[in-house]
């Protein structure tokens, strides 16, 4: 029996006693649900039957109840999002142009079912969910919820979603890269001197206790006052300076630990303004580097990108960090001893021997960093910095619950997209012989 399966059938099942649509005279007042057995196509028997019988072939062995279940997971996406698409049509044209029809708790809980029986098929079959996944998104993207509330405000706002959408994957892209340049270094320093690992790991965890709203209220007059304060020279000159510095530390074996730490903060430093600058010229914000000019100049404020860029890294460190701390323990000892008594060098040891067998846990923590700063983005609105968030503030801020799903569904969307296909490459980056 596939317990998943059958789960997720018993979802689909109980979704067809709760309204599928919401049906709005206009884009403001509260709506009306709309039940499923009130829905005039008859595409609702065919998900009410693709339940009933995965339902029933949950019950079966494998080798009986693996590509059906596929199949009937396929058979119950495609019909649900073509039912939601059919009737949103017929329900706008019996109304006013204003009216709304917005997904309801019905419409949620099918494509809940549909993950959940997908990924069960999964087990049974490999790459079992890639026909439930086609089957949700072609309806949508070949025009079949035109007529939904949330699409209707896409057109409203076709001139900025592209650009706030291409703003929030560059603030969580560049903000994992600058966790990176400084979470691996402190990792590895975690891992070989214990003396470090209580201090590392407690000040990157703490940063994930800290609220994002707090945080970023602490950040705003401290960038302010280095925006207006500081050229950028002179912050290039510090932050490049501990860089050398650090890297000339590092050819010392008594302050290699404190070398590597000073060098990855100078680099992250540096490279966080010119993180800055591309956010804003994304943004399409005027930004000079001239040496001369006030580091707001640069991009550098109290409100915008800058704020967001630093709390989100913050937060983005713990599972780099953390991963690639436990990634280099759980190197058997062994490999250690066999790899100095080749005559490696303790770097040829690290990168030769450690990384490669820590390598899966280190993708891994980039993975969950990358997913957890997609969805953390979506706050840096309420700062000034842009994103998806701001269609989701915008649509609290004006009643228009539609407005708030257009900035919530595609984060939900993408980070689950990001996921899979950063287990995807992982597995391919993994050596064969580590792969579980």
């Amino acid at each position: 029996m596939n317990f998943i399966v059958a789960l997720g059938a018993l979802v689909g099942l109980f979704a067809v006693f709760a309204p599928w649509l919401s049906f709005r005279a206009n884009r403001l007042v509260p709506g009306e649900g709309v039940a499923f057995w009130a829905f005039a196509s008859p595409l609702k028997w065919i998900v009410l039957g693709s339940w009933l019988l995965a339902l029933c072939f949950a019950w079966t062995p494998k080798r009986t109840r693996a590509w059906p279940t596929v199949l009937l997971a396929a058979l119950a996406a495609l019909a649900a999002t073509l039912l939601i698409g059919v009737e949103a049509a017929r329900l706008m044209s019996e109304s006013t142009p204003f009216a709304r029809v917005s997904p309801s708790a019905g419409t949620w809980l099918s494509l809940l079912a549909v993950y959940v029986v997908s990924f069960g098929a999964a087990r049974d079959v490999r790459f079992g969910g890639v026909p439930t996944l086609l089957a949700v998104i072609a309806p949508p993207l070949l025009g079949a919820w035109r007529d939904l509330g949330p699409m209707l405000e896409l057109r409203n706002v076709a001139d900025t979603f592209g650009q706030q959408l291409v703003q929030h994957a560059a603030l969580s892209v560049v903000a994992v890269l600058l966790a990176t340049l400084v979470g691996l270094p402190l990792g590895v320093a975690a891992a070989r001197n214990r003396r470090l690992e209580g201090a590392v790991l407690a000040t990157t965890g703490f940063f994930q206790t800290v609220p994002s709203l707090a945080l970023f209220g602490v950040l705003l007059p401290i960038l302010a006052v280095l925006g207006r304060g500081v050229n950028v020279g002179t912050y290039l000159l510090v932050t490049l300076g501990a860089a050398l510095v650090g890297f000339a530390l590092t050819r010392m074996k008594r302050a290699r630990v404190l070398g590597a730490f000073l060098a990855s903060l100078g680099s992250l430093g540096a490279a966080f303004l010119l993180g800055i600058g591309a956010l804003n010229a994304v943004a399409g914000q005027g930004v000079t580097l001239a040496l001369g000019a006030p580091l707001a100049d640069a991009g550098l404020r109290g409100i915008g990108s800058a704020p967001a860029l630093v709390a989100l890294t913050l937060y983005a460190l713990l599972p780099i960090v953390t991963n690639t701390f436990v990634g280099l323990r759980s190197v058997p000892e062994g490999v250690r001893d066999a790899a100095r008594g080749m005559g490696m060098t303790p770097r040829q040891v690290l990168m030769r021997a450690e990384v490669p067998l820590a390598w899966p846990f280190i993708l891994d923590g980039l993975r969950g960093s990358l997913v957890l700063t997609f969805g953390l983005t979506t706050i840096a609105a309420l700062i000034g910095a842009g994103g998806l968030g701001f269609f989701i503030l915008r649509g609290v801020e004006s009643g228009t619950s539609d407005l708030v799903l257009l900035g919530a569904v595609p984060i939900v969307v993408l980070a689950l997209a990001l996921d899979a296909a950063l287990k995807f490459i992982a597995r391919l980056a993994t050596p064969k012989g580590l792969r579980t």
